[in-house]
């Protein structure tokens, strides 16, 4: 019984320093502001850490959305841009969701289902459908990932065209 209980503090430990290390803050300039990349005005914040209901409202806030990908040129854009400005580290959410006790991946702005699901490697991870799921991406992971939507990240909002 000792082992077992030890093995799974080392699972639990093991998991919450995989989180951990996405909420770690890297060093690098902190922004907080609205940017035009290729045309598109974005604002990026890189010091408000919040979970992505929190960054949907503040996105909400400043009449936009959490940024959503119709591309993968308009992904690419993205990438290039934080990678030339020193983010290629950072994470961030995107509007991009699986509510519980679905298979369905949708942007949070208009439930509209993700056609052009850009999955890092082994990715979405095998979870259970009793938790809700958020997309996240950094320009170092090469492609997005799923985690719970209670992490703190920070985020990047698009202006509504």
């Amino acid at each position: 019984m000792a082992k077992i209980s030890a093995i799974f503090v080392l699972i639990i430990f093991g998991y919450m320093a995989l989180i951990e290390a996405k909420n770690i803050r890297n060093g690098g300039e902190r922004i907080k502001k609205f940017f035009t990349i290729n045309g598109s005005e974005y604002y990026i914040d890189t010091d408000g850490w919040m979970t992505y209901a929190d960054a949907k409202r503040d996105c909400e806030s400043r009449g936009s959305r959490l940024i959503t990908f119709s591309s993968q040129q308009k992904y690419d854009e993205i990438l290039n841009w934080l990678k030339d400005n020193q983010l290629s580290w950072q994470w961030f959410w995107t509007g991009g969701y699986r509510n519980f006790n679905s298979d369905q991946w949708v942007w949070g702005h208009n439930n509209e289902r993700i056609g052009n699901l850009i999955w890092a490697a082994n990715r979405p991870e095998a979870q259970v459908l009793s938790e809700s799921r958020c997309i996240t991406f950094s320009p170092d992971f090469n492609g997005w990932d799923d985690d719970g939507c209670s992490i703190f990240l920070p985020h990047i909002c698009e202006k509504c065209q």
